[in-house]
């Protein structure tokens, strides 16, 4: 009969439960463990079934060894490194002696001081599990809810990290987009450059003079700092393409270059004209 309910109790098959006492059954379950450290719902069937034995099993020397190092380590931590050699050796303790208390609670304060919440939160469940005294239980729980607090606020912090990374990133990206004026070169119309898209500009001329706007402007292409582009000049004769070759300032103010106009109809290249526009 004791049997029977020792199987009801941990899921066991009842022809095995039978022919086995609970050391057997734990003996069974630890040497699973050794394969798959990371079976929670292993872990918690060897809590329960060492709640039911009596007595209970002893922790073992090689467990506190184990322990006390981990223990030593977490006392004198100054940098992750050391944490992380703390969780280690508490690993090894409760994989020896899966039903420790002690150990599934000081493994959660290191692994809350990495920052690594959702683990520190299963190993407080699984100290919870083990049957600690009501006022412990509560501390634990209460504990739980202050990692997910935690959990929430650093997430909030990465989140703000990164979108302030990504506009100090955008504000170090070259960005032509805006009015430009030309300096000294009444010949040139304003431009008008627009980003149509991530990275695609539009470039347009923007002018009271009507035979401006009916010429458009092609061919644009940008590299990092630099723009470049075709107006194609269509009223009166002979039709001519001014190319523009500009680099963009540091302080994002202007755009320097030069020009080259050549004739439409006979190909003939003038010679660079060296061009300012500042920024509207």
């Amino acid at each position: 009969m004791a049997a029977l309910i020792l199987a009801a109790v941990l899921g066991l098959n009842v022809v095995t439960a039978e022919a086995q006492t609970p050391q057997e059954v734990l003996n069974y379950y630890l040497s699973n463990l050794q394969k798959n450290p990371s079976d929670s719902a292993l872990r918690e069937k060897i809590i329960k079934l060492v709640q039911t034995m009596k007595p209970a099993p002893a922790i073992s020397e090689e467990a506190r060894r184990y322990f006390v190092k981990a223990s030593t380590i977490q006392k004198e931590a100054k940098e992750a490194g050391s944490y992380e050699l703390a969780v280690t050796a508490y690993n090894q303790a409760l994989l020896v002696a899966p039903w420790w208390p002690e150990a599934y609670y000081n493994l959660s304060l290191a692994l809350e001081t990495l920052g690594r919440f959702d683990e520190a939160v299963g190993a407080l469940k699984l100290y919870i599990l083990t049957g600690p005294g009501a006022a412990e239980a509560r501390d634990a729980q209460d504990r739980v809810y202050e990692i997910e607090a935690r959990k929430e606020m650093a997430r909030a912090e990465e989140a703000a990290r990164q979108k302030a990374e990504e506009e100090e990133r955008k504000a170090r990206e070259p960005h032509f987009d805006g009015r430009w004026d030309p300096v000294e070169a009444s010949w040139c119309p304003q431009l008008v450059i627009g980003e149509n898209q991530p990275g695609v500009y539009g470039v347009y001329t923007n002018v009271t003079d009507y035979r401006h706007n009916s010429s458009p402007v092609t061919n644009i292409r940008t590299n990092g700092r630099t723009i470049s582009f075709r107006w194609e000049y269509r009223w009166g004769q002979p039709f001519q393409n001014f190319d523009f070759d500009l680099t963009l300032s540091e302080d994002g103010g202007s755009l320097t270059g030069v020009s080259v106009c050549t004739d439409a109809e006979t190909g003939q290249r003038s010679t660079p004209y060296p061009i300012t526009f500042r920024r509207k």
